[in-house]
């Protein structure tokens, strides 16, 4: 665990192992346009709720009430066409751009001078593209994640974010975590049945584990013997066909998970798990390291979560 003194720059980690079982489905946002958001450094812990796996914090666009979820597997803020159409008159145009859902891609509208108040702080959004959306009002990326170091609290439903001098992140970090080879995104390394694979870290996916079918396969995670389900996968610009079923054994950092809940494409559905594109450029971003999925809440809600999106650090905590 992670015990910071935030007033003295002080900490300690007591990290043990352990054994945690379970883990159900997932939805995962990629915009890539890069939006960073200029929010202060507290000390404090601040409430956030879950909803079907989603960390959502109470927030104000102008002066309506609006719910917000936050996705660290999103690369810009996107926000409600209904809401647009309802409340966003005073939104200006500001050209287009590419949307990389799980299952699709599309070109979306993008808004710019959105203010937003979120936690007594007053912003101005640029840039964000407008999808249909249910349960939330706005999607805050990446941007919010990059403002400090973040402590996601899971078990108890709460946030903060720390100074960079008040923790030693990089002495202390219990897993690795390095850019994706096709965005910025951070990813993360995991053992899955003792095979290694990096897979993003999105808190915006209320699953367990999606694995790419190919990386499935060759790893013998899945097979002609495996139990799975049909299911329906809902994404940002689709709907997809996958295949759900129970991974005996992923250890993420000090700790193994049993019996996890994980989804791959069935069979000739196209995905683009894993995978990015730089907007401006229309072309893949070459660096870091080729990911084979992503990770999802059914796995972090166990966690208390420390992170430096910048820097590509974690630890994890659970007890």
């Amino acid at each position: 665990m992670i015990d910071i003194n935030v007033n003295k720059c002080l900490f300690c980690i007591v990290a043990k192992e352990n054994r945690i079982m379970e883990s159900r489905l997932f939805l995962t946002v990629f915009l890539f346009v890069v939006a960073l958001l200029p929010f202060p450094v507290h000390g404090s812990w601040l409430p956030f709720s879950l909803e079907n796996g989603h960390i959502i914090i109470e927030v104000k666009i102008g002066d309506q009430e609006a719910k917000a979820i936050l996705d660290s597997g999103a690369m810009s803020n996107l926000i409600s066409k209904s809401f647009v159409r309802k409340h966003g008159q005073n939104f200006t145009t500001s050209g287009k751009s590419v949307s990389q859902g799980v299952n699709s891609t599309q070109k979306l509208q993008l808004y710019s001078n959105i203010p937003i108040s979120l936690y007594g702080t007053d912003l101005v959004l640029d840039k964000v593209a407008a999808i249909w959306l249910s349960g939330a009002d706005i999607i805050l990326g990446s941007g919010f994640f990059r403002s400090g170091i973040l402590q996601i609290d899971y078990p108890n439903s709460r946030l903060r974010f720390l100074h960079k001098k008040s923790v030693n992140l990089k002495k202390q970090a219990n897993i690795s975590m390095k850019p994706a080879s096709d965005s910025p995104l951070p990813a993360i390394e995991v053992l899955l049945k003792g095979k290694k694979a990096w897979l993003l870290f999105d808190t915006g996916s209320n699953g367990g584990l999606a694995l790419k079918r190919s990386f499935a396969l060759d790893r013998g995670l899945i097979g002609e013997d495996t139990n799975s389900d049909q299911i329906i996968v809902k994404g940002i610009n689709n709907i997809g066909s996958y295949e759900k079923f129970k991974l005996d054994s992923v250890k993420i950092g000090p700790y193994e998970l049993e019996n996890v809940s994980t989804s791959v494409p069935s069979e000739g559905q196209a995905s683009n798990l894993g995978s990015g594109f730089n907007t401006r450029s229309g072309t893949r971003l070459q660096r870091g390291v080729k990911t084979s999925g992503l990770l999802g809440y059914d796995v972090l809600k166990h966690f208390l979560i420390t992170v430096d999106y910048e820097k590509y650090q974690m630890h994890i905590y659970a007890e």
